[in-house]
Parts: C-alpha cells; sequence; structure tokens
C-alpha cells in the first residue's frame, strides 16, 4: 500500500513538472537602470505557482503566478501577464497576508516563439524595482 501511495505521489510529482514553462536567462537588468549584467536563472511557471532559481547561489524563490492577460505589443512582440492577486479569492486573507504579491509579464517575439525577455516584480517594493531577466536574443534588443 505505501509503495502504491508513493509511486502515484512520484507520477503526480512529475506530471506537475512536465506541465510546466520552463525558461533559463542570461542576462539582467533593473527597471530604472541601463546596465545589463551577466547572470543566469531559471524560471518554471506552472498552471498557478512559479519558481525561480539563482544559478549562481542556487537560492529558489517560489510563489502563486497565474496568467490574467495575454496580448501583443504595438511591435508584434507576443506576451503574457502573470499575477498572484487570485490568492485571495482563491485561498482567503490568511493565504494573501502571507504571500507576496509577484507580477511578471513574459514576452516572445511572437505567440509560441523564442522567449525575449521576463520582467519581475513585488507589489511591496514596486514596479520602479522590477527588473528584466533576458535571454540572449532579449539582450541583443534590448541591452545593445
Amino acid at each position: 500500500m505505501k509503495t502504491t501511495f508513493f509511486s502515484l505521489c512520484i507520477l503526480l510529482l512529475i506530471s506537475l513538472k512536465s506541465n510546466a514553462q520552463e525558461f533559463e536567462t542570461n542576462f539582467v537588468r533593473g527597471k530604472m537602470s541601463t546596465y545589463c549584467a551577466n547572470e543566469y536563472f531559471i524560471f518554471s511557471f506552472n498552471n498557478k505557482t512559479f519558481e525561480k532559481m539563482d544559478s549562481y547561489s542556487g537560492k529558489v524563490i517560489n510563489g502563486y503566478s497565474k496568467i490574467t492577460d495575454t496580448n501583443y505589443e504595438d511591435n508584434g512582440y507576443y506576451y503574457e501577464l502573470r499575477s498572484s492577486d487570485f490568492v485571495l479569492n482563491e485561498y482567503g486573507v490568511d493565504a494573501f497576508k502571507e504571500t507576496t504579491i509577484y507580477y511578471h509579464k513574459i514576452l516572445y517575439e511572437r505567440r509560441g516563439g523564442d522567449l525575449l525577455y521576463i520582467f519581475e516584480y513585488d507589489y511591496n517594493n514596486g514596479i520602479n524595482k522590477g527588473k528584466f531577466y533576458f535571454t540572449e536574443k532579449g539582450y541583443n534588443l534590448y541591452c545593445k
């Protein structure tokens, strides 16, 4: 019985991870900065959660994140907006108070295309303290 339960847990974890969008970024720039630093991060977005890992330090940040909007910018790039605002309605006031509210904008060269950047900020620090996490393609477009 225990091995069956353990096997089901492993299958559940594998299926959750397989539904994730996973991205590697190579450069970071603050919203109010013009300098792009060479730093590596790995992002993973699931249906209602995200994970960000600093490849250098190994530090991992987890949080809630759910797609709230998708659209195209004037230049034709496709984006997804993600937020953790839904926590209040779905999990209640106590969970909301304990949650850091993150916002993400994930920009692609086109729908189904390559990632250009992920912009992340948390509600408590404000949008001006947010950071861009660029791929190589995004770096060539926005940092050079």
